[in-house]
């Protein structure tokens, strides 16, 4: 069953929606937009009651890149953000600024690529091969992780932004995550398995 809602009514017609994501303590799901340039807003849409509740009208600096919204089952909260600005929406529904990511990130060029870790509800951002931290986003805590980023050295492309075309998904169920490589010039689309 497909069903509309108005959105218009608590974003605005002249920015775009540019993240969604779900958050099952609240029965609601995140919408995180742009607004006027050097704002943004955090709209919480419950699909049960058909009602909007605006979180935040004021996140600073949302012009700074493009957004993305991540859950964490184990945090039980959204890290939000866009290019060095982030943070969290908790369960409870309040908005708090953390600090400034160490570059920018979200689905942009020249941006680290984002995703949830299954057992520390920690998130990876990956930038290239050997810039890669962990963020612990309810500590408000960035930690250099060791290695190589096995995903990102294996591109045929060694461009400025080797995490551009890169999709990440945790898949909870199986304790591992899926890396898909997707673009034209990483030599046909691939795809890795990690278990961090």
């Amino acid at each position: 069953m497909w069903a509309t809602s108005d959105v218009s009514c608590q974003c605005q017609d002249n920015a775009s929606l540019d993240a969604i994501e779900g958050c099952p303590e609240r029965n609601e799901m995140l919408i995180v937009q742009q607004e006027y340039d050097a704002y943004g807003k955090v709209v919480g849409y419950n699909p049960n009651r058909d009602t909007f509740t605006v979180l935040s009208s004021t996140l600073v600096n949302a012009v700074n890149g493009a957004w993305f919204a991540h859950y964490s089952p184990r945090h039980k909260a959204v890290w939000i953000g866009a290019g060095t600005s982030n943070g969290v929406v908790s369960a409870s529904g309040a908005v708090i600024n953390r600090a400034t990511a160490p570059y920018r990130l979200g689905p942009t060029y020249g941006a680290g690529v984002m995703v949830c870790k299954r057992l520390t509800g920690n998130v990876i951002a990956l930038l290239n091969a050997n810039t890669w931290l962990e963020c612990d986003p309810v500590a408000n805590v960035w930690t250099p992780c060791a290695g190589l980023a096995q995903v990102l050295a294996a591109l045929v492309d060694t461009s400025d932004w080797p995490a551009f075309g890169v999709m990440a998904v945790p898949l909870f169920e199986y304790g591992v995550i899926a890396f898909i490589m997707a673009y034209s010039g990483a030599g046909g689309v691939q795809m890795w398995l990690s278990k961090p």
